[in-house]
């Protein structure tokens, strides 16, 4: 979606008397937006969008000596706005296959446990405590227990009513992030992308677009000046920001596999990746070669049903098609017994 906030008439004339050329650009090839700082201390001036908010999370860091952000994202179109103090220059977009916008985020980062409170003293001068449960929440809880039961019973017509317990189902995760580029010369660009899988075991994704995929207008050509990304989501919920930057990737994409060598019929394997894929988002491919379905996860456990040697083979596509995708194959012995 392309949208114009001046027309192209007062862009010329704006143009003509040099007023869009007022802020100094940026021509690195790697640009941070945001890089870990404290708002105040950031390299960009970074606000609400809508009726969102933004704010320094103080509790949360990605890295060693890296803070990160909190974007409130209270609907679609209200996030948080990142404008840097210098405008930056995107180059051609069109015909540059290796610029990106990347940004590195969480939705639930670990975060160190609250310390612990010291029990209060009732006025006897015991703690108020009956075993590690505080004396009046156990009063409270006491109060939806059936008589002499010791716990809460599951079950029953009523869900809520005293003597039951109820399932909560957790709110729903945010499964896309929208971005709206805004240009000096008044333009704008918007995209929306799925959010890839964290890998690792981290609760960091890093994600990758590159802006040769963006739908750019026939009148958005040559060297192209960025003003300010704004971003927000699907639905509503905290966005933790560890980075947002544009950036240069030539890197190709290189993977490799680990997991079990022989096995015997009918034992489960366990395969695991390692990629590098640079600024890219990409996608697991795994076949066992055995007329079982391929599977598209970082990982891979399979059971072969007949002996023989099989080569599992994990392959690696960048979801844009913009890098050349990489097959690592991998020798399976699987005996009899």
């Amino acid at each position: 979606m392309i949208y114009y906030r001046v027309s192209r008439l007062a862009v010329a004339t704006l143009a003509a008397v040099g007023m869009l050329t007022a802020l100094p650009v940026h021509a690195d090839t790697s640009v941070a937006l945001y890089d870990g700082d404290k708002l105040s201390q950031a390299a960009s001036v970074i606000g609400p969008w809508g009726g969102g908010s933004v704010a320094d999370a103080d509790d949360v860091s990605y890295a060693a000596g890296k803070r990160a952000i909190v974007v409130n994202i209270n609907g679609p179109y209200q996030g948080g706005v990142f404008t840097p103090k210098n405008s930056v220059s995107l180059g051609d977009p069109k015909s540059d296959k290796t610029r990106y916008l990347q940004i590195g985020f969480s939705l639930a980062p670990a975060q160190p446990p609250p310390p612990p409170k010291a029990p209060r003293i009732r006025k006897d001068g015991l703690p108020d405590t009956i075993g590690s449960v505080p004396h009046r929440s156990r009063i409270r809880l006491a109060q939806f227990m059936d008589p002499g039961a010791g716990v809460p019973q599951p079950g029953g017509d009523n869900p809520g009513a005293p003597g039951t317990t109820v399932d909560v189902a957790p709110p729903p995760q945010m499964q896309f992030l929208h971005f709206i580029l805004t240009l000096v010369d008044g333009s704008g660009i918007e995209y929306t992308r799925a959010i890839p899988p964290a890998v690792d075991g981290s609760t960091w994704v890093t994600m990758g677009v590159p802006l040769a995929t963006l739908p750019w207008s026939d009148a958005q050509t040559g060297s192209i000046l960025l003003k300010s990304v704004t971003v927000t989501a699907d639905i509503s919920g905290p966005l933790y920001v560890a980075f947002l930057r544009i950036a240069s990737d030539t890197l190709p994409i290189t993977a490799s596999v680990a997991g079990d060598t022989e096995i015997t019929i009918n034992q489960a394997a366990s395969f695991t990746s390692t990629v590098s894929a640079g600024s890219s988002n990409v996608t697991w491919t795994w076949d066992a070669h055995d007329g079982s379905p391929v599977e598209h996860n970082p990982s891979f456990t399979h059971a072969f049903a007949k002996p023989g040697k099989y080569n599992v083979t994990l392959t690696i596509a960048d979801i844009d098609g913009l890098k050349k995708p990489v097959t690592v194959p991998y020798k399976v012995v699987v005996q009899s017994f």
